[in-house]
């Protein structure tokens, strides 16, 4: 079958032009209703406040844009000129939580759902915020399918073989993420609904653009390197190294740790966030993730105001509320599965 989304919820063109293909013998998959969601959602909140939650002026995101390139750009600037030491490390954090958290932010909200500028002027920029990150903006077509399916979709699947806390705090490591991705931490028998999933011809030529890209880029770094060991190592490799993965798998613990197909607004965990993780995270994890998946185009910069016009009609069809350090315990101590409701784990 070909998997295409309609523009409320798989805005990204580019997916839409490169379809997802799967073989007919592929493992079923879950899809949410997300109709239903959205529905209640208008119905509780009224579409006049929802057409307001979608208004997204560009010059914000534009001034965004420009705000978080400035801050990473200084914060590399800060980390060339200082002694490695115990200041080094705040600094250093400082940085990834731009790059990995706000970056991240404008490019899957601003460039990907809701394409400013258009989808060529979305795709430039898209690719120019990812190269920092080292990974390729096309991996957001695979994104797309984030959007429709629950359990193991094409973005997240690897999580899957994160399965015991062991693993999960492995995952939060740069070693760990090498022993994940080369297969050194599979589990037997391990569930892979995208088995039969084959790339399209428009995904392949963007991956081997982009890739291309990419290696100008590293090759770039390693170069610089050579003549500024410091500057590249310890203000931006070692950095990255260290704190991206952290970063990474503690968003992803508060974003679908917990979810509930049968319910079609338990949709991400479910966490009121306090101002500090609200500023950390770039508005993208607990409640606010909620929000975003059931209306994607609305600003992440509104999805707080969003969340708090959601939370009566959240809590009514008994979407569960957690703590952060609820969802934390669960995931990384108790090892509760992923994406699937924990009710029946509470003692």
């Amino acid at each position: 079958m070909i998997l295409k989304g309609s523009k409320q919820n798989l805005s990204t063109k580019w997916y839409q032009l490169s379809g997802v293909v799967y073989e007919e013998n592929a493992p079923p998959k879950v899809d949410w209703d997300l109709k239903t969601a959205a529905r209640i959602i208008s119905e509780e909140v009224g579409k006049e406040k929802l057409r307001e939650l979608h208004k997204a002026p560009w010059i914000i995101d534009a001034l965004l844009t420009v705000f978080a390139f400035s801050l990473f750009v200084g914060s590399w600037i800060l980390l060339a000129n200082l002694d490695f030491g115990l200041i080094w490390f705040p600094i250093a954090l400082f940085q990834s939580v731009i790059l990995n958290n706000l970056c991240y932010a404008i490019r899957h909200d601003a460039f990907h759902h809701r394409q400013l500028g258009g989808a060529k002027v979305s795709y430039f920029f898209g690719i120019l915020l990812s190269l920092p990150m080292m990974n390729t903006y096309t991996r957001f077509l695979k994104h797309a399918d984030h959007h429709v399916h629950v359990g193991y979709d094409l973005f997240e699947e690897h999580i899957a073989e994160m399965d015991t806390p062991l693993k999960r705090w492995l995952g939060m490591t740069f070693p760990g993420l090498v022993l994940l991705y080369s297969g050194k931490l599979k589990t037997k028998g391990t569930p892979y609904p995208n088995k039969g999933w084959k790339a399209s011809k428009v995904y392949e030529k963007a991956s081997k653009r982009e890739g291309v890209l990419h290696a100008v880029w590293f090759l770039g770094v390693v170069v610089c390197a050579i003549f500024w060991p410091y500057q590249v190592l310890v203000a931006y490799l070692i950095p990255h190294i260290i704190f991206a993965p952290l970063l990474v798998s503690i968003k992803n613990a508060l974003q679908h740790t917990e979810a509930d197909v049968d319910n079609p607004l338990h949709i991400a965990v479910y966490i009121k966030n306090n101002l500090f993780m609200r500023l950390f995270y770039s508005n993208s994890i607990g409640e606010m993730h909620l929000v975003h998946h059931i209306f994607p185009r609305i600003p992440f910069w509104k999805s707080a105001k969003a969340a708090k016009l959601f939370r009566p009609t959240l809590l009514k069809y008994k979407v569960p509320e957690r703590g952060l350090w609820e969802v934390l315990k669960g995931y990384y101590i108790k090892g509760n599965p992923y994406r699937k409701p924990w009710d029946s784990l509470q003692s």
